[in-house]
């Protein structure tokens, strides 16, 4: 930055105005990068120019346009397919596991229970 240089108080008066009215600008401009950069999402916005347009089109008084809104109707979906093992073929031999419940939960009421079959792989049991 290059200060001028003054020889009467009326010159130093105008160089302060103007390096004040610069520093106003860039403390703006910081505002706003800073806000661009770091603040929340519903602080990025770009103020809006009250200067006029280079086009007299866009200053016509138009009333707000109507969007036009497409209904989406309900699809079909596809049916899952079953995995190709979904039925165990009887022929394979079961074994059967409980899982025995801690002592502090006896006389308790079976609400409900699972069964599952899985195919056993060497390693797996």
């Amino acid at each position: 930055m290059v200060l001028p240089e003054v020889t009467t108080l009326a010159e130093a008066r105008n160089a302060i105005r103007d390096l004040a009215e610069e520093n106003e600008k860039l403390s703006n401009e910081l505002a706003w990068f800073r806000r661009q950069l770091f603040g929340s999402k519903t602080e990025h916005y770009i103020p809006r120019d009250d200067t006029p347009s280079l086009f007299p089109e866009e200053m016509s008084p138009e009333s707000p346009k109507e969007v036009p809104t497409a209904t989406v109707f309900e699809h079909e979906r596809k049916v899952r397919q079953a995995n190709t093992l979904s039925v165990i073929p009887a022929d394979l031999p079961r074994e059967e596991r409980v899982i025995d419940i801690p002592e502090e939960w006896e006389g308790m009421i079976l609400i409900g229970y699972e069964e599952s079959e899985r195919i056993a792989t060497p390693g797996c049991m």
